[in-house]
């Protein structure tokens, strides 16, 4: 947007320092209400992402790592799954450089369907801007406020649609691979 400024230019959007961030903005200074509003945007993310609402996000002085506590029981991160692990790094990146542009490739690799759902519900939330490559049909379902393009390459160049104006979002789902019975499902058989 013109006159419109994404992003720090000072801060990098890789996940390194994440822990000390978030142990910054689960600790502000006097003042500084947004930086705990964003902590608690992600441990609200966090507890519907595993269904758990009395979850608390806490990172020790040492800053070593993020640990939760579920049903009076104190984990690190690292004790849940891979998926999981990967989101509350992601989105807590996410939320500490809001109004940024990012690109991030398959979001969905190590997410089933449900945690594919709701980190694109989660996205939403967010203030920033995102372009995302996918072979998942979860990010393509239009309930989202999604622009969808497809780029097709013949070898020679690459053609980019805009398939929410094109109708060309069937042969999406074919370039990726899928077949109606990947994505359409009897409830019974007669």
């Amino acid at each position: 947007k013109e006159g419109h400024s994404f992003g720090d230019s000072n801060s990098s959007i890789n996940g390194s320092n994440i822990i000390s961030k978030m142990f910054e903005m689960q600790n502000p200074l006097i003042g500084d209400e947004k930086s705990r509003d964003k902590f608690n945007l992600i441990q609200t993310f966090v507890r519907d992402l595993i269904n758990k609402a009395d979850l608390e996000i806490e990172i020790p002085h040492t800053k070593e790592e993020i640990v939760l506590t579920i049903d009076d029981n104190r984990l690190p991160l690292e004790s849940f799954g891979t998926g999981i692990h990967q989101l509350v790094l992601l989105c807590s990146t996410l939320v500490i450089h809001e109004n940024s542009i990012v690109c991030i490739e398959e979001p969905e690799i190590h997410l089933h369907p449900e945690l594919q759902r709701k980190f694109i519900n989660f996205l939403g939330k967010t203030k920033n801007i995102y372009f995302l490559t996918t072979h998942s049909n979860i990010f393509l379902d239009s309930r989202y406020n999604t622009s969808i393009y497809h780029v097709q390459n013949d070898g020679i160049k690459s053609t980019i649609f805009n398939a929410n104006r094109t109708g060309k979002t069937f042969s999406i789902l074919i370039d990726l691979g899928y077949h109606s019975s990947d994505i359409l499902q009897s409830n019974g058989v007669i």
